[in-house]
């Protein structure tokens, strides 16, 4: 019986895993496709550049660049993500021009 209960336990760990692994991959596909809804204007919508990591995307608008970071259902911003918005947030974004 015990041995019933760990290999029921450890099937459910690995179908746990799998859904997690399948939203992710979900969400991801999802980003591509964001900035074609209608929650994006047509100037958003043209302006949009994917960066898929570690943030989604950048908006280079007309008056300022928006950091863009597309979220499904109940997910939340990573260690990296929340690092980056908090320094957005702050000021500390830099321009660098590299020359060749």
């Amino acid at each position: 019986m015990k041995q019933q209960i760990t290999s029921l336990n450890e099937e459910i760990k690995r179908k746990e895993e799998y859904l997690r692994n399948a939203y992710k991959k979900f969400g991801r596909t999802f980003e591509n496709f964001v900035p074609f809804t209608k929650n994006f204007s047509k100037e958003d919508k043209e302006n949009f550049k994917f960066l898929g990591q570690p943030i989604d995307g950048i908006i280079f608008g007309k008056f300022g660049i928006t950091f863009v970071e597309i979220k499904t259902g109940k997910s939340e911003l990573t260690e990296n993500q929340q690092r980056v918005k908090d320094l957005i947030q702050q000021g500390k974004v830099n321009f660098w021009e590299v020359r060749y």
